[in-house]
């Protein structure tokens, strides 16, 4: 195990349970979203959104005993470093707005469209906003868990 101040879980057992108790907390995260779906305010969906995740991102990092990390700590680890840029590039809302770019911008704009449209438009943007959150926290949530199973087994 590679020696990284502040990082706390001992096992690959401990680590895989952390997992799985990642993914009914990236579910509640997404209902969320799926509410503000619902609601016909323009920018809302947006903002809540990037609130959202970047409360999700945080309390991911926090479950996967990274919050007190930083990716300066990888500087010496070559094979970790890429697993690091990926979990720490996104902590801030600059970040997760490149986030949602890189994986949602086509999701965003069906979600913002569609939600003007009485009902039918109202739940299309919901479904679409609660898939497209748990997607990016099942992502983030994969990044994590893999930087910490390679601090584990390297």
């Amino acid at each position: 195990m590679i020696n990284i101040p502040g990082f706390r879980i001992a096992s690959l057992d401990q680590l895989n349970q952390i997992k799985s108790n990642c993914q009914s907390s990236i579910e509640d995260y997404a209902a969320g979203s799926a509410i503000t779906g619902l609601v016909p305010v323009p920018g809302l969906d947006i903002a809540a959104d990037v609130g959202l995740m970047i409360k999700m991102f945080s309390s991911l990092r926090s479950r996967y005993s990274l919050d007190n990390v930083n990716s300066s700590d990888f500087s010496h680890y070559v094979a970790l470093s890429g697993f690091a840029n990926e979990v720490f590039a996104y902590v801030t809302k600059e970040g997760i707005l490149k986030f949602l770019t890189k994986y949602g911008a086509k999701a965003i704009g069906k979600k913002t469209v569609t939600k003007y449209i009485p009902i039918i438009g109202q739940g299309i943007a919901a479904y679409t906003g609660f898939k497209l959150t748990k997607a990016m926290g099942e992502q983030y949530s994969n990044n994590c868990y893999n930087l910490c199973r390679e601090i584990l087994i390297n």
